[in-house]
């Protein structure tokens, strides 16, 4: 039989839906459907468009399909499907009522378990999209199958009836043979069923107007109200993700043999080019060398000429060491801000080692006119070097500090701030740190030792242009000496990405620090919000060529994600259930924050408004640390007290305070009483000179020179030896440090 379609036309040859030879073990015969008098709706139409496209070699005979009155929802339709998934040979026989869909999920589930049980045919069904039901049905029976012939169908969607021409038999496994098909042969449609149970006509139904969707993608579910969708299954988790910047990241480690070259270290660790200096005077001096000092005498020499002219003394190289010492010395105090005369002075604060080393005057002289570099040029060099005022002897200083000294295996790099509030056009505001105020430096340090390996000054930007990537440059500027060396880099989230990984990675290096979430290298299941429902302490890790990311939830809505070229595995703790990542992460992160506690435990930085003299102090400061750790492993046998930093200080400082206190000893009687007895507490044997008859063990007192004129006597304190006159220094010859002779005496010889 031939129809028109009403609402859409089709011309082309249609095949039938049903796997014919699978129901009836019979040959499919090809027919050519014409257009028949109802078509079913735009759901119907696009669900027989997918069978005929999924299909394309089914055909259609020309048996009437039967119809059910009532075609259960999309639950029913679910558990049909799945009737004939599990149990190919089971039918349908004729049911009086079909039952709601919970009851066909119990009845799917008792199929399923008795595979020789049978439906009836049932006279009413739930409303559901019935083409969706056959098509479920159609293509889950993919073996010999039948269906008894409903009565009629109802329903939403009750136009769209299955216009295929198959007929079903009733009874379980019996096999009909299908009718002579002709060249247009005829499809029942709804209006044109009868009930075999009952021969009541349908009621009348008005026709629904066509629905036509637009093209384009559509659900892969029916719509309708009170469809109960299930949701599919789980799927498996793949075995790649993408991230958004296009980095694949897999599942899976890379399977490795062999340790990876870039964690073999080549260099051994420990002290080197240290000459046998074995003294903290010694080992001090790698990093202060005499070359550096030199050049501090030159311009702090020609700052006090240009500011005192002729009244000034130049500061000698002895002096200098002195003045070291004791900046030294007053870092053990703590007491940075206390005034320079009050230790020099009789109260509370007063240290005698400052009296028996130079003059608190003095001591200010140098302070006050201290310089790094030429006042001359400087205006040139900071035209391309705001660092300018002290560039020289920083670079000298941190030149040392990677030539004496090969770090362990991991070194952290991180950010060190030098407090300061004075001008500065580079100065930093830092709330999080004890300081705020300060000057910013870049520091890798020794992770194990906690040496200072490089600084770096950050000095704002380099151009006027915002600068990207500054952490990567940091860290590739740091690192640069330790290319090729097999060592790690432990660093934090302002520096650690995934390509810096990969830069190290080809430098025969690793990487080691936690990472921002919101960075483009990170997948976006491996973010704060996608790791919410996870369980607490539990780890994600995902795997590229170089590198590892792992997501650690420590409590609930809190996600770490650590990135590390080092590791290659998913190994984590037995107890706390951590990454291995994490952990290493932890034990080696503290490098720098450890050197800036032991700077500010004995700092001997003082208040300053120039920003070169606090950065001098914060050498001096890391000077005195890397030589402590130097010393440390020359000197394996220190024992106790011997080993700890304060004796270490306590002997640098008397080592670099010595030449001047005995060149002063040379001259006692030029010293006045409390310097020498200043001397004698601080542990140096004073000789005093020889005083007159009668007078042991006391200091002769002031008279006037014997030998000047009455209107210029001058007032001194030298005897001679042979006339017991009081003679000033111009009319007296000193033959040794205690014995004096007049100029008449020596005349009289």
């Amino acid at each position: 039989m031939c129809y028109t379609y009403t609402r859409v036309r089709l011309r082309d040859e249609i095949h039938c839906p049903i796997p014919c030879s699978a129901l009836y073990s019979v040959p499919v015969l090809s027919i050519t459907m014409a257009s028949p008098s109802k078509m079913s709706s735009a759901d119907g139409i696009d669900a027989r468009h997918g069978i005929i496209k999924d299909d394309p070699d089914s055909s259609w005979c020309s048996q009437t399909c039967p119809t059910p009155s009532k075609i259960p929802r999309a639950d029913g339709i679910d558990a049909v499907q799945g009737i004939f998934k599990d149990d190919p040979d089971s039918s349908w026989s004729s049911p009086t009522k079909m039952p709601s869909p919970d009851g066909i999920d119990a009845l799917q589930r008792v199929i399923k378990a008795d595979p020789d049980s049978s439906w009836s045919s049932p006279s009413k069904m739930s409303p559901a999209d019935d083409l969706q039901c056959h098509k479920c049905i159609f293509q889950g029976d993919d073996s010999n199958s039948s269906l008894s012939a409903p009565s009629k169908m109802s329903g939403d969607d009750s136009d769209m009836s299955d216009s295929s021409g198959s007929s079903f038999s009733g009874d379980s496994g019996s096999e009909n043979e299908p009718s002579s098909h002709s060249s247009q042969s005829e499809i029942t449609t709804e209006s044109d069923i009868e009930s075999d149970d009952s021969d009541v006509a349908p009621l009348p139904r008005k026709k629904r107007q066509a629905n036509l969707r637009p093209k384009g993608r559509q659900l892969p579910f029916p719509r309708g109200q009170g469809h109960v969708i299930r949701p599919p299954a789980a799927a498996a988790q793949p075995a790649q993700t993408r991230a958004p910047d296009g980095t694949v990241w897999s599942n899976n480690p890379r399977p490795t043999a062999k340790m990876a070259r870039p964690n073999i270290m080549t260099q051994k660790a420990g002290p080197r080019n240290v000459g046998g200096a074995t003294t903290p005077l010694e080992i001090f001096e790698l990093f202060f060398p005499a070359a550096m000092l030199h050049v501090i005498l030159q311009h702090t020499n020609a700052q006090g000429v240009m500011k005192r002219g002729k009244e000034w003394r130049n500061v000698a190289l002895m002096e200098l060491y002195a003045f070291l010492g004791l900046l030294l010395y007053l870092g053990l105090t703590n007491l940075g801000h206390e005034r320079v005369r009050s230790f020099w002075g009789q109260g509370f604060f007063c240290r005698p080692l400052c009296l028996a080393t130079m003059s608190s005057t003095r001591f200010q002289d140098i302070l006050t006119m201290l310089r790094f570099d030429n006042k001359a040029t400087r205006a040139q060099r900071k035209s391309t070097d705001k660092f300018a005022p002290i560039r020289e002897i920083f670079e000298m200083f941190a030149r040392a500090c990677r030539r004496h000294f090969s770090p362990s295996e991991s070194v952290t790099i991180d950010e060190q701030l030098i407090a300061f509030r004075g001008r500065c056009s580079f100065r930093q505001y830092m709330p999080k740190k004890p300081a705020k105020y300060g000057l910013k430096f870049w520091t890798s340090v020794d992770s194990t030792s906690h040496y200072l390996h490089n600084i770096q000054p950050y000095t704002g930007k380099r151009s006027n242009r915002v600068e990207c990537h500054l952490g990567a440059r940091v860290v590739k500027e740091l690192a640069e000496p330790l290319f090729g060396t097999g060592r790690n880099i432990t660093a934090n989230t302002f520096f650690v990405s995934n390509n810096l990984a990969n830069y190290l990675y080809k430098k025969n290096m690793t990487l080691v620090g936690t990472i921002k979430g919101n960075r483009s290298e990170v997948p976006l299941e491996m973010r704060k919000r996608n790791v919410w429902n996870r369980a607490t302490k539990s780890s994600q890790f995902l795997f590229s060529d170089t590198s590892t990311l792992v997501s650690y939830v420590p409590k609930p809505r809190k996600n770490i994600l650590l990135l590390s070229s080092m590791h290659h595995d998913t190994e984590t703790h037995p107890t706390s259930k951590k990454p291995d990542i994490l952990t290493y992460y932890n034990a080696t992160k503290a490098g720098v924050h450890t050197f800036d506690q032991m700077c500010s435990v004995y700092n001997c930085a003082r208040i300053t408004r120039r920003w070169p003299m606090a950065v001098f102090y914060h050498l001096l400061n890391c000077a005195a640390i890397n030589s402590f750790i130097i010393y440390l492993q020359v000197n394996p046998n220190l024992q106790g007290e011997q080993k700890t930093r304060h004796n270490f200080i306590h002997q640098l400082v008397r080592a670099l305070v010595n030449p001047q206190v005995t060149m002063r000893l040379a001259q006692p009687q030029r010293l006045p009483k409390n310097v020498l007895r200043a001397m004698e507490v601080a542990g140096f044997v004073v000789q005093y000179p020889t005083v007159a008859p009668g007078r042991p063990n006391e200091l002769p007192p002031q008279r006037r020179c014997a030998f000047c004129p009455h209107g210029r006597r001058r007032r001194t304190s030298r005897l001679c030896s042979e006339c017991n006159s009081f003679s000033c220094q111009v009319h007296s010859v000193s033959r040794t440090t205690t014995i004096i002779t007049c100029l008449q005496c020596k005349s009289a010889h």
